[in-house]
């Protein structure tokens, strides 16, 4: 098959794409970004790559969930699987995209609602002030995931922290109602405890904290949680890693919240040698439940897909860098991530030694 004839196979699935459309945003999912890559084989068979999962009814009431999976699916099936999710009315959206989209679909969903509809993001970074900003405050609901999974295979996923740490912490911004607030939890709850936050800012900096640690020096090394919490030398990276969340979190106003009952400023902030020490020694022990995650971000760069390092280190450095705070190790694990996403670096250990200027 001709370079020539492929191309005129993808422009046709493209177009097809293209009638597929949100049953709540009236916008389509090539347009929305939800389509990374289209791959036209010799035989002429067509597979679209997805970075969003067939909307389907999972749960009682008018709700779509949006099923996470990295697989092949024709546009067939895309169109079949929409199809049937227009069936029902959906009152609350939880949308499943990368952050890089989440800008530009929000604000194209933002006439869709129902007067009291609204968004709620399980985002990384602190994502609920640039929502609001396009859907309005009383439209915004965070909801911050305190355990981690992998996607083992298409639609597979696999628990990586312990079941015990099964949680969400959500809460909404100004304006929304206790009965939407009440009406999210309950569908949430179908899946694990739900902690009402109503210091929200205080949860986002908190996981912020841990994902720029863990994820962040995680796809550094190329390996799991447990990989940064448990060698010394990865672990004298984090826990400078945690000050400078911290510190910036504290100058951008923000007082961080509790993550499974653990104080973690108390735990990790240090202003001396040997506080730091302690908070090495400590990093492991409050990382156990956790240890065998591995990074999302990492799992992208596996699969030749860009990650979302901007919205998690970068959003440290950005703030940092409004707030008069260095971050020095932020802006290194963003240099090198964005090296390894470009195919200048391997995901290996090793990578942790570039940090050594800065210890």
């Amino acid at each position: 098959m001709t370079q020539e004839e492929k191309t005129k196979i993808e422009e046709r699935i493209v177009d097809v794409l293209k009638t597929v459309y949100d049953p709540e945003i009236p916008v389509n999912i090539y347009d929305l970004g939800l389509i990374y890559k289209i791959d036209v084989q010799n035989d002429g068979k067509g597979n679209t790559a997805r970075n969003i999962s067939i909307m389907s009814k999972e749960a009682e009431g008018d709700y779509i969930f949006y099923m996470s999976q990295d697989d092949y699916l024709s546009a067939d099936l895309l169109q079949n699987a929409v199809s049937r999710a227009e069936e029902t009315g959906a009152e609350i959206v939880i949308p499943d995209m990368l952050l890089a989209n989440a800008d530009g679909s929000t604000e194209q969903a933002k006439g869709s609602f129902a007067p009291d509809g609204v968004i709620v993001t399980f985002q990384n970074g602190i994502p609920e002030p640039g929502i609001a900003e396009i859907v309005g405050e009383s439209h915004t609901i965070g909801c911050v995931v305190e355990w981690g999974a992998t996607m083992d295979a298409p639609g597979e996923c696999v628990l990586t922290s312990d079941p015990d740490s099964l949680s969400f912490h959500m809460g909404g911004m100004q304006g929304v109602s206790d009965a939407k607030l009440a009406e999210v939890r309950s569908l949430l709850e179908k899946m694990c405890p739900v902690a009402m936050e109503d210091n929200l800012l205080g949860a986002r900096w908190s996981k912020l904290l841990i994902n720029a640690t863990f994820s962040g020096l995680g796809t550094v090394v190329g390996g799991v949680f447990g990989d940064v919490s448990e060698k010394k030398d990865a672990r004298r990276v984090a826990v400078r890693c945690m000050k400078e969340c911290i510190d910036v979190g504290h100058a951008a106003g923000a007082t961080f919240a509790p993550v499974q009952g653990k104080d973690l400023t108390k735990l990790f902030y240090y202003k001396n040698g040997f506080k730091r020490a302690v908070a090495e020694l400590l990093v492991p022990i409050a990382m156990k439940k956790h240890r065998a995650i591995e990074p999302s971000m990492l799992q992208d760069l596996k699969k030749g897909k860009p990650c979302e390092i901007d919205a998690i280190n970068g959003v440290v450095c950005e703030w940092g860098r409004k707030c008069g705070v260095p971050t020095p190790i932020n802006d290194r694990i963003v240099e090198i991530v964005k090296k390894e996403q470009a195919g200048e670096l391997p995901l290996e250990e090793k990578n942790i030694r570039f940090f050594d200027d800065l210890l």
